[in-house]
C-alpha cells in the first residue's frame, strides 16, 4: 500500500544567500532512507511549491551509488514568484535509486523563501 502524501520538511538555510546552494530534499542526507526507498515505499512523485522573492535555479539529480556520484537529470531557471503567489514543481522520481533536489540561489539573497514539499504515491502529476 502506498503512502498517498508524505510531507517533507525543509531544513536548509531559512533565507538562501548570494549564490548559495541548498539541498531541498535528498534520499541520502541523514534521512534514514535506504537505497531504493522511493520504490519500496511506493512513492512516485515529488511535488513542491515555492515562494521566493529572488531568482535562482532548481537542479534535480539521481544516483545509483548512494550519492557518491550524482547525475543531473533536470535544471530550470526560476524567476521570483509573483506577489501573493507560489510556483508549483512536479517530478516523477520512481525510477531512481536515490534522488535529490537543490536550489542554487541567484546573486541576490532571498528575503522570502518558503518551499512546501511532499512525496506522493500517485503516479499522475500533482495539482
Amino acid at each position: 500500500m502506498s503512502a498517498e502524501n508524505v510531507k517533507v520538511k525543509y531544513v536548509g538555510s531559512a533565507l538562501p544567500g548570494n549564490a548559495e546552494t541548498v539541498v531541498l530534499f535528498s534520499t541520502t542526507a541523514n534521512t534514514g532512507m535506504g537505497a531504493n526507498f522511493i520504490s519500496h515505499a511506493q512513492l512516485n512523485r515529488f511535488y513542491m511549491t515555492l515562494i521566493n522573492d529572488q531568482a535562482g535555479t532548481l537542479n534535480a539529480y539521481s544516483s545509483v551509488d548512494r550519492g557518491t556520484n550524482w547525475t543531473k537529470i533536470y535544471t530550470a531557471a526560476v524567476a521570483a514568484s509573483a506577489a501573493n503567489s507560489e510556483s508549483p514543481y512536479d517530478f516523477l522520481i520512481e525510477p531512481y535509486a536515490d534522488w535529490k533536489l537543490e536550489w542554487v540561489n541567484g546573486a541576490t539573497p532571498q528575503t522570502t523563501f518558503r518551499p512546501a514539499m511532499a512525496l506522493q504515491g500517485q503516479r499522475n502529476p500533482g495539482a
